[in-house]
């Protein structure tokens, strides 16, 4: 079900919980200041504890000495025009309020480092990774963050990276390399917007290029790839080694940058992550940031299935289906404890026999996985094309009900604790640019710590609903 307004949530929430609470009430819990900032740190705590690596890379291929892909990505949603002044668009007539939630996604784990939430008239590129944070990986980043400044920092801190440039750019051309690994003798020692008629003629061209630089001059290398759509080519800037790199590799290293898309389109599509009808800051606030919980559940399920099953599932299709279970999970979460493990199984038995990866021969040809990209060890290299569907045999779903029993258990109490913690933390400040990052999470280590938290929880909890 995909809630439309305030109301629609309130009334699920009774379905759920067994309870009858009133509108009135309902919304004025979620409309305390307090609310987002409570689910933006249960988001933190979920992005920590549920992140696993699902992706590696084989010896051979040249991205295997990255310690890890960093991809950069923004998009941005309207909300109700009463938001205007909190939340101010970039297109004041069409969409006054708007907001954008800037991405910083690891690949090889496929789960979020960093969301930051920031009014949509903010700029794009002050919300990259700092150049410290990347050293030793790459940085993937589409041509709104392509800045000279910031590429020059990446690789003076030890990173790599590859960003598309825009059609603005007039570097000055130090060498150029045809197809053929010939120098173009005539492209060399002029300006990039002097030689772009003759650019169409190569299949791509990699050039050596040079721009003004913090101190000075500053160089790179720019593949340059006709574009089939248009008539400006396309541009990215890179300063991965040419000898071990090739053009294709640039391209199709950049390619992998569209995970990032697919992970917004699985918020927006699957997640509800949409304006909703309220005047509230902290309602329109705290739901973006419910919703994205809602995903990281989602994905999580798809990776457990995958760690548990040896079996290659699909995100997109987990996203879409896993709905059919997670009702019953959640009752017997809030109703029925004893019932946890029997219900799991159930549920990532459903997940490994219909949301199975489809077409797998074709991601090794032209995919994500063409580059070398492998599933990780855990997971066997077969999807729903192969004609045997996963499933557990009993041996299989006795480990996993211990697993997820530990697992659920750890969860439940984490949350539990979080609460407790929240509104001592509301107070840090404004939650909305805050980053969601991967740090330690606090852990409860005994039984009787568990105790103490669940009792602190409660007494706070009758604190926080009494205000």
């Amino acid at each position: 079900m995909r809630p439309d307004s305030i109301a629609d949530i309130q009334r699920t929430f009774n379905a759920l919980c067994g309870t009858t609470v009133k509108y009135k009430p309902f919304h004025n819990q979620l409309a305390k200041r307090q609310f987002p900032t409570f689910v933006r740190l249960l988001l933190s705590r979920m992005l920590n504890n549920l992140a696993s690596d699902v992706l590696r890379f084989s010896a051979g291929s040249p991205f295997a000495r990255f310690e890890h892909i960093r991809i950069q990505d923004g998009s941005s949603f309207a909300l109700k025009s009463t938001l205007a002044q909190a939340f101010p668009g970039r297109f004041t007539t069409k969409s006054p309020a708007a907001v954008e939630l800037h991405v910083d996604f690891d690949l090889l784990s496929e789960s979020a480092n960093r969301i930051l939430l920031s009014p949509d008239s903010s700029a794009e590129r002050q919300f990259l990774p700092r150049a410290e944070d990347v050293a030793g990986g790459l940085l993937l980043a589409d041509r709104g963050y392509f800045s000279r400044g910031e590429l020059e920092a990446l690789g003076r801190a030890g990173a790599h990276f590859i960003v598309r440039a825009g059609n603005t750019i007039n570097p000055l051309i130090v060498c150029a390399l045809g197809p053929d690994g010939r120098t173009v003798k005539s492209l060399a020692k002029r300006r990039l917007k002097e030689v772009v008629n003759k650019l169409s003629r190569f299949d791509h061209l990699d050039m050596t290029v040079q721009f003004k630089g913090i101190e000075g001059p500053w160089q790179c290398r720019l593949v340059v790839h006709p574009n089939l759509r248009g008539s400006t080519p396309r541009y990215f800037a890179t300063n991965l080694d040419a000898e071990a790199f090739t053009p294709e590799h640039i391209s199709d290293g950049y390619r992998l940058r569209w995970q990032v898309e697919l992970l917004i389109k699985e918020w927006k599509s699957h997640a509800n992550l949409r304006a909703v009808d309220t005047s509230s800051e902290h309602i329109a606030e705290g739901l973006i940031w419910a919703a994205l919980c809602a995903a990281t559940l989602k994905r999580y399920c798809a990776h457990v299935t995958e760690h548990l099953y040896s079996v290659a599932i699909s995100t997109q299709t987990a996203a879409k289906c896993v709905h059919n279970v997670l009702g019953d999970v959640l009752h017997a979460l809030v109703h029925e404890p004893r019932t946890i493990n029997r219900t799991l199984t159930r549920a990532l038995n459903f997940l490994a026999a219909n949301a199975g990866r489809a077409k797998m021969q074709r991601d090794r040809k032209t995919g994500r996985l063409k580059l070398g990209l492998q599933l990780d060890p855990h997971v066997l290299n077969r999807g729903s094309d192969d004609p045997q569907h996963a499933e557990c045999d009993k041996g299989q779903a006795d480990d996993l009900q211990a697993t997820v029993g530990v697992e659920c258990d750890s969860v439940r109490l984490q949350l539990i604790a979080r609460f407790a913690e929240s509104d001592a933390e509301a107070d840090h400040g404004d939650g909305r640019t805050a980053p969601i990052d991967q740090r330690a999470p606090r852990r409860l280590h005994s039984r009787g710590e568990a105790k103490r938290a669940i009792r602190a929880a409660a007494r706070n909890r009758s604190g926080l609903l009494s205000k």
